[in-house]
């Protein structure tokens, strides 16, 4: 009620609301004229797509995906599996750097080098490209730590993945992980 209240006031244009699952977005639905959700999107992380995604997508509502990048495992760059400090959200957030994970996830980060090989791109940029192939997603908020990680993020757009590179990204996902 007061968000729809700052709109009739002008003070904001727009309600977004940011990880709201299913249940939830209806709920507020039934509240506000919500045009946003801001959740977790990325090769690796798909649970949103069997009720959240045509939800949104029959009600007009954009999705802002975060953790395209998986914390930094789908740009490629580790090699090795990392050992973070107890409090780097990477050590707890994404499971991804965790065994049987990390051997899984590595098999989809050699694919996605073998892609961006093929377009001269970096691998941050192949994974930056299957979230916003998603027509869906408005937006993919991808995080970066010096100038060289934005200049490679905001490059992704410059090019895009093929249907049968995406399709053969999503072979392996399922091959590996299964349904998410």
């Amino acid at each position: 009620g007061e968000l729809n209240k700052l709109i009739k006031e002008g003070k904001i244009r727009y309600i977004g609301v940011s990880n709201f699952d299913k249940k939830v977005l209806e709920d507020a639905c039934q509240q506000a004229n919500i045009v946003s959700n801001q959740v977790q999107y990325s090769i690796l992380e798909r649970k949103i797509e069997k009720e959240l995604v045509p939800f949104c997508k029959e009600k007009n509502i954009s999705i802002l995906s975060y953790g395209a990048l998986g914390g930094g495992i789908l740009t490629g760059k580790y090699s090795e599996r990392p050992n973070f400090a107890k409090g780097d959200v990477r050590s707890f957030f994404y499971k991804y750097y965790k065994e049987p994970f990390w051997s899984r996830t590595k098999e989809v980060v050699e694919l996605l080098k073998h892609i961006a090989d093929k377009h001269k791109a970096p691998v941050a940029q192949a994974a930056v490209n299957w979230v916003t192939d998603h027509p869906e997603v408005a937006s993919c908020l991808a995080g970066c730590r010096n100038l060289n990680q934005l200049d490679v993020n905001v490059g992704a757009p410059d090019w895009a993945l093929s249907v049968e590179e995406v399709d053969a990204i999503n072979a392996k996902y399922m091959e590996i992980f299964g349904k998410s």
